[in-house]
């Protein structure tokens, strides 16, 4: 497994914390962080979808058809806010690999359905925006 992989599991997990949690960031970090990630990616990634995630929380909701932001389960919300911030404001990422990570997390850690509302959402979003239209 790819050390961003494996930065973007546990940045998932510990957006997953933040949010069922009252925990601070730092006991978090302390509790679930492995040695084997990079820790500088994971900063970014935890900055940025905090730093913006009200604005990413908007576009899963224009982009979620017949789906309230709030009926979306919180693990397929952060896999949509990280892959969103790499779109948005990692240009490091090509669009394809942000998508196809989310998809990925999705399969590892949400249900069946999730790898396809995932796609649909951030394919939908990528179209729209890229001007690609296939």
């Amino acid at each position: 497994m790819s050390y961003r992989r494996k930065t973007r599991e546990v940045a998932l997990q510990l957006l997953y914390a933040l949010e069922v949690s009252n925990e601070p960031l730092d006991i978090l970090l302390q509790t679930l962080l492995p040695k084997e990630i990079d820790l500088s990616y994971l900063k970014n990634i935890l900055t940025g979808v905090t730093k913006y995630r009200l604005e990413l929380d908007k576009i899963i909701a224009e982009h979620s058809k017949n789906w309230i932001l709030d009926r979306i389960s919180i693990i397929d919300k952060n896999i949509l806010r990280m892959a969103l911030f790499e779109l948005l404001y990692n240009g490091t990422v090509p669009p394809e690999v942000a998508i196809n990570e989310a998809i990925e997390l999705s399969k590892k850690f949400s249900t069946k359905k999730s790898p396809g509302f995932i796609n649909g959402i951030l394919g939908e979003y990528y179209r729209k925006h890229s001007g690609k239209n296939d």
